[in-house]
């Protein structure tokens, strides 16, 4: 098990997408808001590292969920509240956890160590078939790296864009068009990766199993019959909504509807 995370400023580590443009209006109106709210985070993410090498689990964990409870999103601490999750030997929410904590952070060694050894506590043993390469190169980054990469690349061209209007040099017009002509298809192919990532991560609902054990039945409601049993931990796919009750797929192609308060959405 790799050890919490001290990163010493969380609130940078933030991997909701924002917006590159139109933000120093805004930032001056609301700045000290901002900044008191960031200062609680803070407080917050020590209280519950304090916590944790305390070895009071269940205090970390209470304080890892108030910082996410403010609406803040941040791989370190859903990182740390999988390991105080884990510590208190519920897998279920630990594995959930980390799960968020992959999105947000793809290519850390930590939370892929920490998920696999909590996967290995779970009952279900289900084979799950590999991404194939594309996927995997595309799920290694996150929706705020493509989009801004997106927005750079493509406020690049329109300066680029800019100063060929403007020059009246042939050859710095020369120059200017041969750049943009490359940053344009740089543009483009990061376009289509951040649509693509964007599609995916939309489309991708995925949840863990919170229960010790729940029934998948062959529909709807609690008249339908048991198709088979799941387990605290165990990932799977969600098709379809229908009242309380969701319709589940998982890895080898079984399907069937569980209660709604069984799972919970990564």
């Amino acid at each position: 098990m790799r050890p919490i995370r001290h990163d010493p400023n969380p609130e940078c580590r933030t991997c909701v997408p924002a917006g590159i443009c139109l933000l120093m209006f805004a930032s001056l109106l609301i700045g000290c808001s901002i900044e008191m709210q960031d200062e609680t985070i803070s407080e917050l993410y020590r209280q519950g590292n304090a916590f944790y090498e305390r070895e009071q689990y269940a205090e970390a964990s209470r304080t890892y969920e108030r910082i996410l409870q403010q609406g803040f999103r941040n791989g370190f601490v859903y990182y740390n509240l999988g390991n105080a999750y884990f510590k208190q030997n519920q897998i279920g929410r630990a594995i959930l956890a980390y799960e968020r904590a992959a999105r947000l952070m793809p290519r850390d060694r930590d939370v892929h160590a920490n998920l696999e050894i909590a996967n290995l506590r779970t009952v279900d043993r289900l084979e799950i078939s590999e991404p194939w390469v594309g996927q995997r190169i595309l799920r290694s980054m996150t929706v705020n790296e493509v989009t801004v990469g997106t927005s750079l690349t493509g406020s690049l061209l329109i300066i680029l864009g800019i100063g060929f209007v403007l020059s009246d040099r042939g050859a710095i017009r020369r120059r200017l068009f041969q750049v943009g002509v490359v940053v344009g298809i740089i543009f483009l192919l990061s376009g289509a990766t951040a649509a693509l990532r964007v599609y995916d991560y939309a489309g991708r609902r995925e949840a863990i199993i919170l229960a010790r054990e729940c029934e998948a039945r062959s529909g709807p409601g609690t008249n339908d019959d048991q198709l088979f049993s799941l387990h605290e931990g165990t990932k799977v796919s969600i098709v379809e909504e229908r009242g309380g009750w969701k319709r589940i797929a998982l890895p080898d192609g079984k399907e069937g509807w569980v209660d709604r308060e069984t799972l919970e959405e990564i």
